[in-house]
């Protein structure tokens, strides 16, 4: 889903913030990111009990995007097609996956869910262990990237995963 815009080659580590790239890139990676961090924390502490998921809410009909710039004029007339067309769901229909997340014995550690409560299928970049790493150890301070940086990417996946549960 939304980690499909991620830059090519998924991370760009060079240009983290995506100032070469725009708002459906830095969308994409930071989707990415979430993916990658949580099939590594699996990875990395599965053997001591901890399980993954990460897990997409979906286009969640919440009236979040009616101030938005981008969206904000379309919403009242988007909105409607968009419920009708079945490309939005309700709010208790994108908590069904989370609550799938936390409750499902079938699922494997690291798996990438997306609505309703379903696994979903990932990019390339997504199922790439080795990118994992990298991030991981980016993440930690291995990256030549300044904190600033690290801070606003994970602020922006953090922000997104916040108004999910708002």
């Amino acid at each position: 889903m939304g980690h499909a815009f991620a830059p090519k080659g998924g991370i760009a580590f060079a240009d983290m913030n995506q100032l070469q790239g725009g708002l459906w890139s830095r969308y994409g990676q930071s989707k990415l990111a979430n993916i990658l961090h949580a099939r590594e924390l699996g990875r990395l502490y599965g053997a001591q009990g901890v399980w993954t998921a990460a897990a997409h809410p979906g286009n969640v009909d919440t009236g979040l995007t009616r101030n938005s710039a981008h969206i904000g004029r379309l919403s009242p007339i988007a909105s409607p097609i968009l419920r009708c067309l079945g490309v939005s769901i309700t709010a208790p229909q994108a908590a069904a996956t989370p609550v799938f997340a936390a409750t499902s014995a079938e699922l494997v550690s690291g798996a990438y869910l997306v609505p309703v409560a379903k696994v979903g299928k990932e990019s390339k970049e997504a199922k790439d262990g080795e990118l994992g790493k990298k991030l991981w150890e980016w993440t930690e301070g291995g990256g030549r990237d300044s904190w600033i940086e690290r801070v606003e990417l994970w602020r922006s996946s953090c922000i997104y995963s916040l108004e999910m549960v708002v």
